[in-house]
């Protein structure tokens, strides 16, 4: 097991990086990468780590935000008090540029290293250091997939363990970060299951994500974005379970509580409900999609009336559609809608003056009829304060 060492340094180091700030262990360590090991030097302690016990290193961005992780799976992990650290993670600033050279004989850079490493480095710090791991350690790099979320991220927001974080689908695994940073490989995954959020409580518009290993242990993701549901959902049915029954437990607003297994789990349930659970789901995103569109035309049409186009293309609507009739016999009323809308944008702006000279007719004309009706009328009541005349 690597142990936190603070002895003699020993061989100079290839290059450093300095005042890193690394998530777990929390602290901010200069970063020195030698040719047998790496060290990790923060001001009460340090970490010396063979690259034999590198496994793989992981480049994640984070969308929207000016930082990127960089995570160092560790095999045996490193031990700071009672606490082992199977993965460090590592946080360098997304537009940081460096330009470096590294301390290595040519000699070594022309056999050992051929191919591996160069003599310097210009570029973005992420990538940089990403680089020189690799070219040192031999151990792989893993990048995001194709996976993409609704806001065309790597990741979806969630909470493992009461820790707000980041969930990275990627092509062989899941990544929670930053804390606790916890890797499942899709080869361990048993089943998933979505839970959905009774409608009308505070928290319907997020669902949950269980995803239970072969070895019965369970990750629960926590409140993720409804917009997220079939993103995750059609990764995992590509990605994961390549051939996969969905059977639904319960439905919810569309967003039905699904669990998802490998098909050697369920060759006894009958064909027709695994067709029947999926027309289900496919019927749930037809109906989202409507939705969706339903609210894009209700927002469009409020802007238009905001900018008073809706009020002259009604009066425009008036006044042509008669002639349009006339020339098309048999139009359909929705057909003659779409043509005029396409007459109505193709006019300039000298052409629209006769209609919001129309509008504004109509809307002097509404002025003061609204005033006439707002103005008190008089009663013709006689109060008899006044006597007659004898």
């Amino acid at each position: 097991m690597s142990m936190a060492d603070v002895g003699a340094r020993g061989e100079e180091a290839v290059v450093t990086f300095d005042g890193i700030a690394i998530l777990t262990p929390r602290g901010r360590y200069n970063v020195e990468l030698h040719l047998s090991f790496l060290r990790l030097q923060g001001q009460a302690n340090g970490f010396k780590i063979q690259y034999s016990s590198v496994v793989r290193v992981f480049l994640l961005p984070k969308h929207n935000q000016p930082h990127t992780l960089v995570v160092i799976t560790l095999d045996p992990p490193i031990r700071k008090g009672q606490t082992l650290y199977p993965h460090i993670v590592l946080q360098f600033e997304t537009d940081n540029v460096v330009d470096l050279s590294l301390a290595l004989s040519e000699d070594l850079l022309n056999t050992k290293y051929k191919e591996r490493l160069l003599t310097g480095y210009k570029g973005l710090i992420n990538g940089i250091f990403t680089q020189i791991l690799r070219g040192l350690s031999g151990s792989k790099v893993t990048k995001p997939g194709k996976f993409r979320s609704s806001q065309d991220g790597y990741a979806v927001k969630s909470s493992l363990k009461a820790e707000d974080g980041l969930l990275y689908p990627l092509e062989k695994s899941f990544f929670f970060l930053p804390k606790p940073p916890t890797l499942i490989l899709h080869e361990e995954i048993d089943y998933v299951e979505f839970e959905t959020h009774a409608a009308g409580t505070a928290s319907m518009h997020y669902f949950d994500l269980l995803i239970r290993l072969k070895t019965e242990q369970e990750h629960l993701f926590r409140n993720i974005q409804r917009n997220e549901y079939y993103n995750l959902l059609d990764f995992m049915r590509t990605k994961i379970f390549s051939s996969i029954v969905v059977v639904i437990l319960e439905g919810m607003n569309l967003m039905p509580v699904v669990v998802v297994v490998r098909r050697r789990n369920l060759q006894r349930r009958s064909q027709k409900r695994r067709v029947l659970c999926q027309s289900h789901l496919q019927a749930g995103k037809r109906q989202m999609m409507m939705d969706r569109r339903r609210k894009n035309r209700k927002r469009r049409r409020m802007q238009m009336l905001q900018r008073g186009q809706l009020v002259l293309f009604m009066y425009f609507l008036q006044s042509e559609r008669e002639n349009v009739k006339k020339s098309n016999p048999g139009i359909a009323f929705t057909e003659a809608g779409r043509v005029l809308g396409e007459r109505w944008n193709k006019l300039s702006a000298e052409e629209k003056e006769p209609f919001e000279a129309m509008t504004k007719a109509d809307k002097k004309r509404y002025s003061e009829q609204i005033s006439d009706y707002k103005k008190p009328q008089p009663t013709g009541v006689d109060s008899g304060n006044e006597s007659g005349s004898s």
